[in-house]
């Protein structure tokens, strides 16, 4: 295309008229929405965060620690929950839902406006309890799986220069329905998941002396909870013992968790993950 003013260009001394260069918005683009499905910096560690029940309005809210700022709220709707970014959305105004899929699998789904790809899904998860051995109470576990950052795998063998924390920072990539649950379930047998992150329960040790499982929250968790757990990387469906805490929620009080993060996960895929255990 032309510029609408070429006489300004030529009143500052240009000659030719400058290239024009057109960027391709596709119309189901959410700039609100990309910004929070981002996995969080590699770099920048750990986000802190807390999640507060509001039992008027039946909302839970997510707010970072530092400063107490608003990121997230969910709103249930039937079996599945909404979220958005801010108290006053509306259903039609969510960023993703979280869906109960049933036999303890949730996916969080992009809500677009256009119906032909509502389903795709950027993570999948499943939750179910566990007898660790016939002596002691089950447990809750979780596994969780989420496609890798495209981007951040090109890094490592495109010779391309990338800009600190620029391959982080893409989009979480989505897969089409049903293809997330699949892997996660190969997964969880010793398959190899290609091109995604398993994410799994961080196991509770039993202390024959106190007669409880215990799990080290670093000052996270003041009161004992069934929905307690940690998310530690994993392959083939095993849990290396040095590996690192991607994901904290602990009971603080009686309304209120907290919710600490780092890479690979988002914001919105942190706190989809802790609203998977409003239902245990």
């Amino acid at each position: 295309q032309r510029s609408a003013r070429p006489e300004m260009w030529s009143a500052c001394g240009g000659g030719e008229e400058p290239p024009q260069h057109l960027i391709d918005i596709p119309p189901s683009y959410d700039p609100q929405c990309e910004r929070l499905i981002r996995p969080r910096p590699r770099a920048e560690g750990s986000l802190r965060c807390v999640v507060r029940l509001q039992p008027r309005e039946k909302d839970v809210l997510m707010h970072v620690e530092d400063g107490n700022v608003l990121l997230l709220v969910a709103r249930k709707e039937g079996k599945h929950w909404r979220i958005g970014a801010d108290r006053a959305f509306a259903s039609a105004s969510a960023l993703v839902q979280l869906t109960t899929c049933g036999g303890g699998a949730y996916s969080v789904e992009r809500v677009r406006s256009s119906s032909s790809r509502a389903s795709w899904e950027s993570l999948s998860c499943s939750h179910e309890t566990r007898a660790l051995s016939q002596d002691l109470p089950e447990v809750n576990t979780m596994a969780a799986l989420l496609p890798l950052d495209e981007s951040a795998e090109a890094r490592d063998g495109s010779g391309r220069e990338w800009l600190p924390g620029e391959a982080e920072c893409a989009a979480a990539p989505e897969r089409p329905p049903g293809e997330l649950r699949s892997q996660l379930h190969d997964a969880l047998v010793g398959q190899p998941t290609p091109g995604a992150t398993l994410l799994m329960t961080k196991l509770p040790r039993w202390n024959p002396s106190t007669d409880a499982f215990e799990l080290p929250f670093h000052g996270r968790a003041n009161l004992a909870s069934e929905r307690n757990f940690q998310l530690v990387t994993a392959l083939r469906g095993k849990v290396a013992a040095d590996a690192p805490i991607v994901l904290l929620h602990g009971k603080l009080d009686e309304a209120t968790y907290s919710l600490d993060f780092r890479y690979p996960l988002s914001p919105l895929h942190a706190f989809a993950l802790a609203l998977v255990t409003w239902g245990w």
